[in-house]
Formats: structure tokens, sequence, C-alpha cells
């Protein structure tokens, strides 16, 4: 099995969430998305008080789209409103 294979089934069966209403499991895209509007609604606030804050998210999640970087899994696995809801 090659690496590319091996790096896709982890993902698939981690760390996408299902969505019912497309009956199929996230993209990389989709899930990197899902993870960065987290950060984004959580620290609103700070990003408006601050905006070269919002450059460097933007830019971080740039990164993390191409797999230059890897980000928290814990973040990639519950991330958006499961963690919203449980971390005020």
């Amino acid at each position: 099995m090659s690496v590319k294979a091996l790096s896709d089934y982890t993902f698939y069966s981690r760390y996408a969430e299902y969505l019912p209403s497309k009956k199929r499991r996230e993209t990389w895209e989709e899930s990197v998305t899902r993870v960065f509007d987290m950060h984004r609604k959580k620290y609103e606030d700070k990003l408006r008080e601050y905006p070269e804050l919002k450059e460097e998210l933007d830019f971080a999640e740039s990164q993390v789209m191409k797999k230059r970087v890897l980000g928290s899994q814990r973040a990639l696995q519950y991330g958006g409103e499961h963690i919203l809801k449980r971390n005020e």
C-alpha cells in the first residue's frame, strides 16, 4: 500500500465527518475549512481587533490546505460545533 493511500484511508476513516445531507464524508478541503471556521468564530473579537491576526490565520489555513503543515489532529477530528459547544 502506498503512503498516499494509507494517508487517505486514515483521513477518511478517522477525521472526515459524515455529511448526511450529501451522503458522504468530508473532503480534505471541507475538513480544513470546518476547523478554521471554528477558529474564526471563537476568536472573532480578536480578529476584528487585530487585522494582522486574520492575515496570519488565512496564511495558516492555506498551508494546511496544501498539506505543507499539519495542525491539531484533535481539532481535525472534532473541530467545529462539537468543540465550540464544550469549550466556551
